[in-house]
């Protein structure tokens, strides 16, 4: 009961119904498929009627069949940034920020009903996981997941939130992250793949530094989750790792479930597509202080309607073939996801990678905390399969974001 007060009291304060969304929602999932594809297409034709009707880009539109709808996408925003906003909105408006996984800077504001879900969607990812309101949590991050404010410092002390920077990991900082978790209990530990992977291989080398943990599960989020991080963190914590995708601006939150079978979309928020081009696209039915329909996320996927075993008859998101603007382009026109350079390093003992191409150009960056490792195999992999002038794979720094973000896949104008 305490712990219900609490997360009623993060409401009150903040000015959402996340708590009360959050039941809701755990209910929701499991509905029929039947139930749950007529309230999605009556929350998306309400939609449309709502954007036709209060928003000056989509006048006129009397269509309620989303697919004669505009697509839309962050520069199809930044273009006519008022022409989206619902002009009859009275509720609270919330000014978002996010550089999402491209380091484009884009601003956008979000309505009540959306930032309610927000919360509620992550709390729901947390569950999948096993975990239980109010038992602790730990944040690996930068500040796309957290704020050092007074009034974020109250919330994360109500929702019994650890936050743990990711910028600037060395050894001493790592091992301050892992006391922390032992001696605060932490249930879940929750961040950038990355983040958590640099984590995994400082605890693979140190593992008497998380002795007697209290975890449960591991969460990655924000960045794509690459299989051989997954497999370091899952050895060196002892517990299972799920992974959870948000794009805010399109609406779009999903989640792992327990028969690991892909990633979960909570369809009461959204109706979410994959275009021609394989881009996952959303259309937000809780943010209705601006407009997104058929939003690009950026991110190619593949998705399932088929029923899944844990019963939950939202459809997943069943593959990540990686950002858009991560594919590797070769001389030829062939492309190349992130997934295929992850597939490349199976086996080969390597705890991470970078790819840095441009149009001539390929070089591939790897940690392997200075092990020998035999890179003669790959590079003969990489000449069959791309055309480029010059191939090369050593170990070097990675380049991080400002936000504490790694790409798996960068295009330059020039390699060196």
């Amino acid at each position: 009961m305490i712990n219900y007060l609490r997360f009623r009291l993060i409401d009150l304060l903040r000015g959402t119904r996340s708590f009360r969304l959050y039941r809701e929602l755990s209910v929701s999932q499991f509905k029929s498929q039947a139930e749950v594809a007529s309230e999605n297409n009556f929350r998306k034709i309400a939609l449309l009627k709502l954007a036709a009707a209060n928003a000056a880009v989509f006048q006129g539109m009397d269509s309620t069949d989303l697919v004669s709808w505009p697509k839309m996408d962050k520069d199809t925003v930044r273009s006519d940034p008022q022409g989206f906003i619902n002009k009859n909105y009275r509720g609270r408006r919330f000014l978002k920020k996010t550089s999402g996984s491209t380091g484009a800077p884009f601003q956008f504001e979000s309505s009540e009903l959306a930032q309610s879900y927000l919360w509620a969607c992550i709390y729901l990812a947390w569950s999948a996981a096993g975990y239980r309101l109010g038992q602790p949590v730990a944040f690996l991050a930068g500040a796309a997941l957290f704020s050092n404010t007074w009034k974020h410092k109250l919330f994360y002390r109500l929702m019994n939130v650890y936050p743990l920077s990711a910028m600037g990991m060395n050894d001493d900082a790592i091992k301050d992250h892992c006391e922390k978790l032992v001696r605060k209990k932490i249930k879940v530990l929750y961040g950038y793949s990355t983040a958590l992977h640099t984590m995994a291989q400082y605890v693979l080398q140190n593992p008497k530094a998380v002795n007697d943990h209290s975890l449960i599960a591991v969460m990655s989020t924000s960045e794509n989750l690459s299989m051989i991080a997954k497999r370091d963190i899952q050895n060196a914590f002892g517990v299972r790792v799920f992974n959870q995708y948000g794009c805010n601006d399109a609406g779009i939150s999903a989640f792992e479930c327990e028969a690991g079978e892909g990633l979960h979309i909570v369809w009461d928020r959204c109706f979410a597509e994959i275009d021609a081009d394989g881009h996952l696209r959303g259309t937000d039915f809780a943010n209705v202080a601006s407009f997104f329909i058929r939003y690009d996320t950026g991110d190619l996927a593949t998705l399932s309607h088929e029923p899944c075993k844990c019963g939950r008859a939202w459809p997943r998101i069943t593959e990540f073939s990686g950002r858009a603007n991560d594919l590797v382009i070769d001389l030829a026109g062939k492309k190349f996801p992130g997934a295929y350079f992850s597939n490349l390093f199976i086996g080969s003992g390597v705890k991470g990678f970078q790819v840095h191409f441009d149009e001539c150009r390929i070089k591939i960056l790897f940690d392997n905390q200075g092990q020998p490792f035999e890179a003669t195999r790959l590079l003969d992999r990489l000449k069959r399969d791309m055309s480029f002038e010059h191939y090369s794979i050593v170990e070097a720094p990675f380049v991080v974001q400002a936000n504490g973000k790694r790409r798996y896949v960068i295009k330059m104008e020039a390699v060196e």
